[in-house]
């Protein structure tokens, strides 16, 4: 039988505690706001999810956001964070808050079975400072409370590998249950969050003195496969269907306040369109991807918003 290590959090000391509270209560008040850098494109993808499953019904085979392109239905990673925000965001209104808060909650579990890895490895003391050490860490501060699916896919990697030891050790089918479905849920999330958990667990595998299980550690990681397989699969076919094909995007630079006159030609830089808020409306309205109106609507727009001088 694994050797008992079942306190787990309970069992830390009352200045850990400390530290993990205050920790955490300091990323509270950055929940609020408008979506900001780094990566707040990518935050803005997130979001875009969470509300189209909000406003038109949540369909994990076929989520949808207002990017590239004007097919609605787009697919990459398995909006499983998406959906729980659009649950929060039906309840209690469209807001970033929610992303935000499904992201938090991820980065504390991740941070209980990131304690748990090293406890079934190390003594307490190591444990508790590892911990410590993990939720201060500068990019967690960040990307800990921003609207995105790192954290989700790193949690389960995390509950993948903890399990997958509890089984290898003698933790039985249901630790190599939940290492299946924890493995399987980050490969479709984003799989190279597994690929960094497989070395230490090869160690622990390779350590193992029960071929029975080893076998049952083995086949998590098989179900893990499987399900990023199936996934991509499913990714690949929706992109066939909708027939999509990469859409060029050229960099075009405007200058609004210059020494060069208002009527100066633009020119080409290393491929960089370069000119004047006066030129800019007829760049924008040359043929392209997007039908007429759009293109028409969008030059006004700019002809109108922009200052000529």
């Amino acid at each position: 039988m694994p050797q008992d290590r079942s306190k787990g959090l309970a069992g830390l000391h009352p200045l850990t505690w400390i530290a993990v509270i205050v920790l955490f209560v300091l990323r509270l008040p950055h929940l609020a706001g408008p979506l900001d850098d780094p990566h707040s494109w990518r935050q803005a993808d997130t979001v875009g999810y969470s509300y189209a499953f909000a406003r038109h019904g949540i369909d994990l085979l076929h989520p949808q956001v207002s990017w590239l392109g004007g097919h609605g239905t787009l697919i990459f990673e398995f909006p499983l964070t998406e959906a729980i925000a659009a649950l929060l965001d039906r309840a209690f209104g469209l807001s970033p808050l929610w992303d935000r808060v499904v992201s938090l909650i991820f980065f504390a579990l991740s941070a209980v079975w990131f304690h748990r890895i090293v406890r079934e490895i190390a003594d307490a003391l190591v444990a508790e400072l590892a911990l410590v050490v993990y939720l201060i860490a500068p990019l967690a501060m960040f990307f800990s409370r921003a609207a995105n699916v790192d954290f989700a896919a790193q949690a389960l990697a995390h509950g993948f590998l903890y399990h997958a030891i509890r089984s290898a050790r003698g933790g039985g089918l249901k630790s190599g249950a939940i290492a299946a479905l924890c493995g399987a849920l980050a490969a479709m999330i984003k799989g190279p969050y597994l690929l960094p958990v497989l070395p230490p667990l090869g160690l622990v595998l390779f350590a193992a003195g029960s071929l029975g299980a080893v076998a049952i550690a083995v086949g998590a990681c098989a179900v893990s496969v499987a399900a990023f397989a199936l996934w991509r699969a499913q990714v690949n076919a929706i992109i066939r269907a909708l027939g999509a094909t990469p859409v060029p995007v050229s960099a075009a630079l405007c200058v609004v306040e210059t020494q060069r006159s208002s009527n100066a030609e633009p020119f080409m830089l290393d491929g960089v369109w370069v000119g004047t808020p006066a030129a800019l409306p007829d760049l924008v309205a040359r043929p392209g991807l997007l039908d007429c109106e759009t293109i028409q609507l969008t030059a006004s727009m700019l002809d109108e918003r922009l200052p000529r001088t």
